[in-house]
């Protein structure tokens, strides 16, 4: 029998492995839902430091147009660990002292110069970025959402990773699709 672990890990790489994206474009019928279910499997594998300040909800952040629809909201509410989950929009010029209260950002619909502000912004905050431009990884984000043969996969750049004292399980890292040790960009840290 297998432990209650091992299940979700077999069924996260059965949902990566078996989830088709209808087509290459962001507007196709599922494919963010299959990010949204992506984002949700994810969270247990992370885990962020504790701090005297934790909070006991999870905040998801969603930076720019949304593109999730209402899917998101249906997993609000639902539990990680202790801590009970909660989705916020922002826009894609929010300030950012609103994103650091996020644990979660996902960066949607960004331009160049705001994802890169953004980034350089929250580094070294224990916040787990999520993106799914190309490049997202390299850029200093910490997972990157890509599509490989008409699939929905994940890369993780790890340096982003220990910049921002987040750990992932070693079973998300042997699913992601590329693991990067790219330095994220290099920011004022403002924290206060």
């Amino acid at each position: 029998m297998r432990s209650p672990a091992q299940l979700l890990l077999v069924l996260l790489a059965a949902f990566v492995i078996l989830a088709p994206r209808a087509c290459c474009r962001a507007e196709s019928p599922g494919e963010y839902d299959i990010k949204a279910a992506l984002i949700y499997k994810l969270l247990p594998f992370v885990t962020w430091p504790d701090t005297d300040e934790t909070p006991s909800s999870l905040t998801i952040g969603v930076v720019g147009k949304n593109p999730f629809g209402d899917t998101l909201r249906e997993i609000e509410g639902r539990r990680i660990g202790s801590r009970s989950l909660v989705v916020r929009h922002f826009d894609t010029n929010a300030d950012i002292a609103q994103l650091k209260r996020c644990q979660v950002l996902f960066l949607a619909d960004a331009d160049e110069e705001n994802l890169r502000r953004i980034l350089q912004a929250v580094s070294s905050w224990p916040i787990l970025t999520i993106g799914d431009c190309p490049g997202f990884v390299d850029r200093g984000g910490v997972i990157g959402f890509v599509t490989r043969e008409r699939r929905v996969a994940f890369e993780i750049n790890q340096s982003a990773m220990a910049k921002a004292s987040l750990a992932v399980r070693s079973q998300l890292m042997r699913l992601a699709a590329r693991i990067v040790d790219t330095d994220p960009p290099t920011g004022e840290d403002t924290r206060e």
